[in-house]
């Protein structure tokens, strides 16, 4: 409704001065341009962050190789 109201409204502005009438509407659509542009997100560019980007805390290191004191051992014939 609010569209429809807003269409009859302009034709009248029309009819009655179009210089203005046309002025004012390129004015207004500029503003809506640059209110829809600085409203909208920032697309997002490139992988995620990740472990690789060091975000976070880092993990601790893994353990390699045999535990202390688990040496292979010959076994003792008694």
């Amino acid at each position: 409704m609010r569209k429809w109201i807003a269409g009859k409204l302009f034709d009248l502005a029309v009819w009655l001065d179009w210089d203005t009438a046309s002025d004012r509407s390129i004015s207004v659509a500029v503003v809506e341009l640059g209110v829809r542009k600085a409203m909208a997100e920032p697309k997002k560019v490139g992988r995620p962050k990740g472990r690789k980007d060091g975000v976070g805390p880092k993990p601790e290191p893994k353990k390699r190789g045999r535990p202390p004191g688990s040496k292979n051992k010959p076994k003792v014939a008694m």
